[in-house]
């Protein structure tokens, strides 16, 4: 995802939404970004064939860190959706 986003820096110039709103890119370009963007969000929420690692996750965290991983990251993952 951050090389996209540098992708995106570098051939607009800027990653500020109001300027991203304006610009078109092509159609593979989006198809391109779309994939990326959803690949590394799959990897981070827990979806099939992506949620492997989580299970070695919540077994070896403590309680302060289970509850930032659950209540917080994975809310946050899922809103990048």
């Amino acid at each position: 995802m951050l090389l996209v986003i540098l992708f995106i820096l570098f051939q607009i110039g800027s990653t500020e939404l109001q300027i991203l709103l304006t610009i078109k890119f092509s159609e593979q370009c989006q198809i391109l970004l779309w994939i990326v963007f959803f690949g590394s969000y799959s990897i981070k929420v827990p979806m099939i064939t992506f949620h492997i690692w989580l299970l070695k996750t919540h077994v070896e965290a403590p309680m302060t860190r289970f509850v930032i991983l659950v209540g917080i990251l994975f809310k946050l993952r899922t809103y990048g959706f």
